[in-house]
């Protein structure tokens, strides 16, 4: 892993979690692991702020960016417990645009946007926001 990330790969883990969970609504069968959402473990960003986020600690997007992460995390383990518990029966209240978690991954799409930019500048491959 470098110290710079493949933002579009960081993206796409975070995106793919609302199909997942739309399946997931459909047969809860405990597979996901609330344990490991909420630890990062089935996060790679979550490595990376382990092992690279000293280099970043004093960018204020980085900061940001590590809060919406774990807010999002929080998010999707709650939807995840909401699966389980099977009273929710339509799952667009939990994962929907509108839902916290929803709300969650807007949020953390353009704090690593923000961050993407920043980082990009401090490369010397694009232009400071």
């Amino acid at each position: 892993m470098d110290a710079f990330l493949n933002f579009d790969d960081v993206l796409e883990n975070h995106r793919a979690w609302q199909p997942r969970l739309q399946s997931y609504f459909k047969n809860p069968d405990y597979s996901i692991d609330t344990r490991q959402i909420l630890n990062g473990k089935v996060f790679p960003i979550w490595k990376w702020f382990r092992d690279y986020g000293h280099l970043f600690i004093n960018i204020p997007q980085y900061g940001t960016l590590v809060e919406s992460q774990t807010r999002f995390r929080s998010a999707l383990a709650d939807a995840v417990v909401k699966a389980n518990s099977l009273v929710v029966r339509n799952p667009e209240f939990v994962i929907g645009p509108q839902s916290e978690f929803g709300r969650a991954l807007a949020t953390f799409e353009r704090d690593l946007r923000d961050f993407e930019d920043r980082a990009k500048w401090l490369r010397g491959t694009g232009n400071a926001a």
